[in-house]
């Protein structure tokens, strides 16, 4: 599979605690030369680093929206129609 430059991707962070965020949010820049592994760029530490382990999120052509955003819609639109109880 090929990823889209400039695509939103998340870092698993390996050796994290118990209640730490277990990834890293980057923008997917490419792929290394030398090893099986992604380029990403950090904006939070203005780095370029490299990592096997990461998740793409690509937007959708057809709908224009992330596959994300359609999960979490499903979910609000549950809460919208669940009838009250008094």
């Amino acid at each position: 599979n090929m990823n889209i430059f400039g695509s939103e991707c998340y870092v698993y962070k390996q050796d994290e605690k118990k209640l730490d965020s277990r990834c890293e949010k980057g923008i997917f820049i490419g792929y290394d030369n030398y090893s099986p592994a992604y380029n990403e760029y950090y904006p939070k530490l203005e780095k370029v680093l490299k990592h096997s382990l990461v998740k793409f999120f690509t937007r959708d052509s057809a709908e224009g929206q992330t596959q994300t955003d359609g999960d979490m819609r499903n979910v609000i639109e549950i809460f919208e129609y669940t009838p009250k109880r008094d």
